[in-house]
């Protein structure tokens, strides 16, 4: 019996098969020694979303003067290696830039500039060997509270009479040359509807995303997340030279932020990453085709056919919100990816 008992216990405390750590082996975490190679972190994801955009932005510049070209490399080597000191460059050289702009400069560069702001102390404050999760956490927490404050201060700044009565609000023009665009013209007396309604529907829009972005749920917050996508899109595809896909994009690379975890996990998965960019492509090249679409009615109606230039801003923001909400899908649909911000 003793005999008996000794090899039981011996086969108890005997290793598991090779096949049973493969299995188990996603559950454990990786030690923080673990060098950047050993996979995409969420703060390198974070990272270059907003590399992603400054250079967006650098390559629609008109001249590349040496200040352009300085920027320019300073956000190539933050993407290509984003650690912590050549992000701290390139967001203070890219900060510097907007700060010579202002006060002449539209209402997002204020908000990009402090959220972009808010990185750079995020960075000053703590060590290049600090816990790069706990980083990425932050700047998903601080850019998600200051995203919730712009957009409730966009709704509450419009409660006045000049936004509120439809004769001098600019809510009704965007509402009204949209809604062509998605093919839809409408009658007389559905577009004074429209017209009266698009002040307050757009207040209540706006209102809405602030208050889903600070709420504590994590589906709530995504919610918020995906209705201002929904939101920029709208803005995205309005006829020129009413649009402003420019600040739909750059609102856009800053509320996936806020999604980092969850566009980490998709990312590292090779299937889910193939699949998503078929989807990001097909998703530019319809954003592109409608605008261009409706580009080229306008100019055939004034004699004017083939000056419709497709614009390249659309399509970005078409494959960078398609990313978004693939990732808070997958998300949601696994439970998870909630962690530090979702």
């Amino acid at each position: 019996r003793r005999r008996g008992r000794a090899a039981t216990n011996r086969s108890a405390l005997a290793p598991m098969p090779s096949s049973s750590y493969r299995i188990a082996a996603p559950a454990v975490a990786a030690p923080k020694s673990a060098p950047p190679s050993a996979g995409l972190s969420t703060l390198d994801t974070a990272f270059r979303l907003w590399c992603l955009h400054e250079a967006l932005k650098l390559l629609h510049e008109p001249t590349w003067s040496p200040w352009v070209l300085t920027c320019g490399v300073a956000v190539a080597a933050a993407a290509v290696a984003p650690r912590q000191p050549l992000v701290a460059l390139a967001l203070t050289l890219r900060l510097c830039d907007t700060a010579m702009l202002m006060p002449f400069c539209w209402d997002s560069f204020y908000w990009c500039f402090q959220i972009d702001g808010g990185l750079l102390l995020l960075l000053l404050l703590c060590a290049a060997s600090a816990d790069r999760d706990a980083v990425a956490r932050s700047w998903a927490e601080i850019c998600r509270l200051q995203l919730s404050l712009f957009y409730a201060s966009a709704a509450w700044w419009k409660l006045n009479t000049s936004f509120l009565d439809p004769r001098t609000s600019c809510a009704p023009m965007f509402f009204l040359t949209l809604l062509p665009t998605l093919g839809y013209t409408p009658s007389p007396a559905v577009a004074l509807g429209v017209r009266n309604l698009a002040p307050a529907a757009t207040i209540g829009g706006e209102a809405c995303i602030g208050l889903l972005l600070a709420a504590a749920s994590n589906r709530l917050r995504r919610l918020g997340v995906c209705l201002a996508l929904l939101l920029h899109l709208g803005i995205s595809l309005t006829p020129s030279p009413n649009n402003a896909t420019p600040f739909s994009l750059a609102m856009a690379a800053r509320l996936l932020v806020t999604q980092a975890p969850a566009l980490t996990a998709l990312l590292r998965h090779a299937a889910e990453r193939r699949r998503t960019a078929l989807l990001a492509a097909a998703a530019a090249a319809a954003a592109t085709g409608i605008q261009c679409a409706r580009a080229l009615s306008f100019d055939s109606r004034g004699g004017r056919l083939g000056q419709g230039v497709a614009d390249w801003w659309v399509a970005a923001f078409g494959a960078l919100a398609t990313l978004g909400v693939r990732a808070i899908a997958l998300a949601e649909a696994g439970g998870g990816g909630g962690g530090g911000g979702g």
